[in-house]
């Protein structure tokens, strides 16, 4: 539950991560670091922090935009950083065979954040995690879709599930495949392909 997010990063910040998750180890392995890591794919220069406010009893998130910048509240920067932190804290602290349910990684992103977060998911995911999914972001498809071009994860652990609604004929779920090289076997119509509709008309295709 995201609610315990700041929870869970105030009691493993100094641990290590172990190196298959780490990106990179310029900014360090421990927990706190490697957070900042991985935020900082998702928005260029961003930090994250808790500070115990013991007076209260209470744990503040905090954020900046750059190293030296000033430490703001969540409510005061983009709604991106405090959607995705609590991923990132589960993604870090998850154990081998843990699952983790994800809603919506892609959201208050902007595009480019969320092909990064679909290639940081599966990145995870090849790490020994279970992830299920749910999104509605066709640039985290792909950016899933190009971690297992790169390598990151093999196809096979790769598995994608399509909701299209119950009909008389059935269950209204499809099963497309990823292959080797990130390419998808099969688009049913309403499968993240509303941007192709719409540029095909733009075009004058349609």
């Amino acid at each position: 539950d995201g609610r315990f997010a700041s929870h869970w990063y105030h009691e493993l910040a100094d641990s290590e991560v172990p190196p298959e998750r780490c990106f990179g180890d310029s900014r360090g392995t421990t927990f706190r670091r490697q957070v900042d890591a991985w935020l900082d794919r998702l928005a260029p220069g961003a930090n994250a922090n808790v500070q115990a406010v013991t007076v209260a009893s209470i744990l503040a998130l905090q954020f900046r935009l750059s190293d030296t910048g000033e430490w703001r509240r969540p409510a005061n920067v983009g709604y991106g950083l405090t959607y995705a932190f609590p991923i990132l804290v589960a993604l870090l602290a998850a154990r081998r065979g843990d699952i983790l349910v994800i809603d919506s990684p892609e959201a208050h992103l902007h595009p480019q954040a969320q092909s990064r977060m679909g290639r940081m998911l599966a990145t995870f995911a090849a790490t020994g995690i279970q992830l299920l999914v749910e999104t509605h972001s066709d640039h985290v498809l792909n950016g899933a879709r190009l971690a297992v071009r790169d390598r990151l994860i093999e196809s096979g652990d790769l598995s994608l599930l399509f909701f299209a609604g119950a009909s008389a004929e059935g269950h209204g779920v499809t099963t497309p495949r990823i292959d080797g090289d990130g390419r998808i076997d099969e688009w049913p119509e309403g499968f993240f392909d509303q941007s192709d509709k719409d540029v095909s008309r733009l075009a004058g295709w349609d």
